[in-house]
């Protein structure tokens, strides 16, 4: 066995982070046709029209440009214009990604940090609990700090798209403060209800580690078979049989 290394394979590249943060796996983006945002006089005549709704179409259509200093701004506009307006809460959220994008870890903590705290029943709330999980963990080191917000998302938020990566970190975090058993258990319920997944067989070698450092060494040599078993050609498998 050996000590995992946090920011190392699959579970610690930033693709995994921005990916799931992306378009497609994350609530507040719908369907908007940016190009009438690439010139400031039209974007200028769509938010005269659609007031907030089209001031924060602004600030994700500069998100998904990578114009993140831009989306900042355009979201604080909104704020500062539309302070009664129903898409705050997203745009707090997509301020904290668009920190993310920069590697302003502090200053996205901050934003989703903000977004729990004003508006705790937003659809956005699973995010911001998972984006503050993986900087603390991913990033800073802070171990238990990330097991603190994972472990939120985990117990306050239906399963979902993130929840076999969010098990997979909680895992991560808890087994970096020696607390094995709690990451055993983190890492057998991804095995156990997401089988097909890549968290799944990056969970089954770290359900067996979990075992070997809880002194379950015949438990853990029989973890290590089945994860061998089901994964021969994984990066994992010459350290499980080591």
């Amino acid at each position: 066995g050996g000590f995992p290394e946090v920011g190392k394979g699959p579970a610690g590249k930033l693709p995994v982070k921005s990916a799931l943060s992306g378009e497609k796996a994350t609530p507040g983006q719908e369907e908007i046709s940016c190009q009438v945002y690439e010139s400031p006089l039209t974007a200028r005549v769509a938010i005269a029209f659609q007031k907030d709704k089209g001031q924060y179409h602004l600030g994700l259509c500069k998100f998904r440009a990578f114009r993140y200093g831009e989306a900042i701004a355009a979201f604080e506009k909104l704020a500062a214009d539309y302070p009664e307006s129903t898409y705050l809460d997203q745009a707090m959220y997509w301020t904290g990604e668009s920190h993310f994008r920069l590697y302003n870890w502090g200053k996205a903590l901050e934003s989703y940090q903000k977004l729990l705290e004003k508006w705790p029943q937003s659809e956005m709330g699973g995010y911001a609990y998972y984006s503050s999980g993986w900087i603390y963990l991913m990033v800073r080191k802070d171990y238990e700090r990330g097991a603190r917000f994972l472990g939120e998302f985990a117990e306050k938020f239906p399963p979902g798209p993130l929840t076999p990566t969010v098990l997979l970190l909680l895992g991560l975090a808890e087994f970096n403060t020696g607390r094995y058993v709690e990451a055993h258990d983190a890492f057998q319920m991804v095995v156990a209800g997401y089988s097909g997944s890549e968290e799944a067989a990056e969970s089954s070698f770290w359900a067996a580690e979990a075992l070997f450092y809880q002194g379950g060494y015949s438990d853990a040599v029989a973890a290590y078979k089945k994860f061998l078993e089901a994964y021969p050609d994984s990066d994992k498998a010459a350290p499980a049989r080591y």
